[in-house]
């Protein structure tokens, strides 16, 4: 195809929103559209490269791939080497093993999937992922696999002009289940080729429809298109539900701005954006892997360090331009390109079949913040903590995903005495129930019904996926029937998230009609993401102080603490006793990270409490609240006479 410098100008718009919000987001909240901006370009392009094709009677599938690869894997490989090599002496053996699962994914063009699999794009554990921003190329690389392939099937049967018609329709359904999808299934949307595919074939339409406008008309289309994607730069953010009728904005601005034809734009026809623009690819490879090394290294929310990466980004793309896109990019040295991927996968599995390569060949496989963090891994400290959680308590099998059929073990609820504690909540119920017991079981009786993902409801539980509905459902309603037969003093719940969502008046209200006098609402456990383990081996290893500020740290959970307080202030007269862990823990971003001579983390993944620091939280902050108020309520007094 020809080249058009004004499509070259609007990638370098597009690269330069997507690095500017994954450095500094609260500048332009929007900039990820930028990647949306890049699919409308990609499907233009595409498309003009298989109908030309089609129409002269000369289109290889074969000579299609051929030339894709060449234009997309030399630059993707280089950082991905880079990445395993800085590896190899940096990353502990957890690290390296998911890091080479990332870049085989990312290397066989289905790195979507797996980080469909782990979290969402904008999950705070995020910035500890690599080659996170590879999804958008294995969603490209899918979309090339399946459209030209497509379009000959159907050109045996069809003329162009039905099949242009086709791909009409085609877009408009395409962006009707995108919209439909993204509120039901908004991870897999975001990630996955069928809520995305709209974009780029909007891309195609431009390419087989071009509008034909006077230079005044051109000069109003662009300057629609440019207030367009300003506004998706500005006013959309992280919190959008992406793609969903909101990606219009920008895939409409970019629509309208390849349609507009402006060649001679003094934005995007000028010597800087083409430069860039050239150099998008390698810039947009690079920038990301910048973003994970400074916010591991801590310096994430430093501005200067910021502005540094910003420039190592585009300088490291400016490079990887030349030395490598342009040299493979038209060269027949094949064999040269699929030799360094070969390397790369094998490495990536070698790390894999041996869990991180853990030998003195790598000294920070066998070092002592490696063996901590393996420690409190999920394969390895998860069994240790089932017994203390009790999980024979859950309605809900995590294993299978599968609600459990039955009732939950007898001893869970069963009488034993007079008053007491029901615990009731989620799998953060579950962690303080360990510390509730070390402090309080030999003294009263303890129950519980905690399920995992399950937060307390009075009534039906508002989840989508069928088995976790049923468990939560019938984890509830045994709570409450087994709260109005035990007649416990207090009612503690805890849970993992949307604490302001949860009807604790109408709860304290049913429960007082059980002739429960307090319920006791535990605020949320400070959480860092992905794992407080992983921050403590990546940044404060060689500290001895046990509370610190780390990047990883989830602000998000302050403002929820507040909020509850807000709402249930520390009333004793009350029937809702709020009780703040954040309070005592955390002095403004700085939490109590770890507990004991041996530096147990507080929480051994996200938010979840080790046992030593159940115990902790228990004997410290729960202890001087709670025993005031057993044995002295007028449900226990008169139980007692």
């Amino acid at each position: 195809m020809q080249f058009r410098k004004d499509i070259n100008g609007i990638r370098a718009i597009a690269v330069i929103a997507v690095v500017l919000f994954h450095f500094m987001p609260s500048g332009l909240p929007g900039g990820f559209a930028g990647v949306d901006v890049f699919f409308v370009i990609s499907g233009y392009l595409m498309t003009g490269i298989v109908f030309s094709g089609l129409e002269m009677k000369e289109f290889s599938l074969k000579s299609f791939y051929l030339a894709r690869f060449r234009r997309i894997a030399p630059a993707l490989i280089l950082p991905s080497l880079v990445l395993m090599f800085f590896g190899w002496f940096t990353l502990t053996a957890i690290d390296y093993v998911q890091l080479s699962k990332h870049v085989a994914a990312s290397l066989g063009f289905f790195s979507n999937f797996v980080y469909l699999q782990e979290s969402g794009y904008f999950a705070a554990g995020s910035k500890e992922k690599w080659l996170l921003h590879t999804w958008s190329l294995s969603v490209e690389w899918q979309f090339y696999l399946i459209y030209p392939l497509v379009l000959v099937v159907l050109k045996k049967w069809l003329s162009l002009r039905y099949i242009s018609w086709f791909l009409i329709l085609s877009t408009l359904l395409g962006l009707a289940f995108s919209i439909l999808a993204t509120p039901r299934w908004p991870e897999s949307s975001y990630f996955l080729l069928p809520a995305r595919a709209w974009e780029m074939m909007v891309g195609g339409l431009a390419y087989l429809y071009p509008l034909k406008a006077s230079p005044r008309a051109r000069l109003a289309l662009d300057l629609v298109a440019s207030v367009l994607l300003l506004l998706s730069f500005t006013l959309l953010s992280e919190h959008t539900p992406w793609p969903g009728y909101h990606a219009m904005l920008p895939v409409a601005g970019t629509f309208l701005m390849v349609q507009a034809q402006r060649e001679s734009s003094l934005i995007t026809s000028s010597p800087v954006f083409q430069s860039i623009g050239k150099a998008s690819y390698s810039i947009y490879l690079w920038h990301w892997p910048i973003v994970v090394g400074l916010f591991t290294l801590g310096y994430g929310s430093n501005t200067w360090f910021m502005s540094l990466g910003i420039t190592l980004s585009f300088l490291i793309g400016f490079a990887s331009e030349r030395w490598v896109e342009k040299p493979f990019k038209y060269s027949h040295r094949l064999a040269q390109v699929c030799g360094l991927g070969f390397a790369a996968l094998a490495m990536c599995l070698v790390v894999l079949f041996t869990a991180g390569f853990v030998s003195e060949l790598r000294p920070v496989s066998v070092s002592d913040r490696s063996e901590y963090q393996a420690r409190y891994h999920r394969d390895s400290y998860k069994p240790i903590v089932e017994a203390g959680y009790r999980l024979e308590c859950d309605y809900f099998d995590g294993k299978r995903y599968l609600a459990r059929r039955g009732a939950v073990d007898e001893s869970c609820t069963a009488s034993t005495g007079v008053g007491g504690i029901f615990i009731w909540g989620d799998s953060h119920a579950q962690a303080l129930s360990h510390g509730v017991r070390f402090v309080f079981e030999k003294t009263v009786p303890i129950y519980q019904v905690a399920t995992s993902g399950c937060r307390p409801f009075l009534s039906g539980a508002p989840y989508k996926h069928p088995e976790l509905k049923k468990a939560c459902d019938d984890s509830n309603r045994h709570a409450l029937k087994s709260i109005k037969e035990n007649r416990p003093e207090l009612v503690v719940i805890a849970q993992s998230s949307d604490h302001e969502n949860t009807d604790y008046s109408g709860i304290a209200k049913r429960l007082r009609g059980y002739g429960v006098s307090k319920l006791i609402v535990i605020g949320p456990v400070p959480q860092w993401h992905p794992t407080l383990p992983s921050a403590i081996a990546k940044r404060h290893w060689q500290s001895a102080e046990p509370s610190f500020t780390d990047p990883s740290f989830d602000n998000s959970v302050l403002v929820v603490n507040d909020r509850l307080q807000e709402l249930y202030p520390q009333d004793t007269d009350g029937n809702i006793e709020f009780i703040s862990l954040t309070d005592v823990l955390c002095e403004g971003r700085s939490c109590l990270a770890t507990v004991g001579a041996d530096r147990a983390p507080l929480v051994w993944d996200y938010g979840h409490l080790s046992l030593p620091g159940s115990e902790f939280v228990a004997k410290n902050i729960l202890r001087s609240r709670l025993e005031p108020l057993l044995g002295s309520s007028k449900l226990g007094n008169t139980i007692q006479n």
